[in-house]
């Protein structure tokens, strides 16, 4: 249910994090989930810091990319 309301699929939704180095292999099909840390972005506080008069042009500007991916076919930019 979270996967349709979201437009997702559920490897977007969880990462892995190997215990030992050599878990991450091509042979390890949990390879797929794993993302390094500079891969993840804090949807939460992207906008932290901008002036407040600002946030309706940042807004738009997301709505705006978000259209554009979208109307692509994808879900990934």
């Amino acid at each position: 249910m979270l996967c349709k309301a979201f437009n997702c699929t559920p490897n977007d939704m969880m990462d892995w994090l190997p215990d030992k180095p050599e878990e991450k292999n091509e042979s390890n099909p949990l390879t797929a989930l794993f993302r390094d840390s500079g891969s993840s972005i804090d949807l939460t506080n992207f906008a932290f810091g901008l002036p407040y008069d600002a946030l309706p042009e940042f807004a738009k500007k997301v709505d705006e990319f978000k259209k554009e991916i979208l109307a692509k076919g994808s879900t990934k930019a």
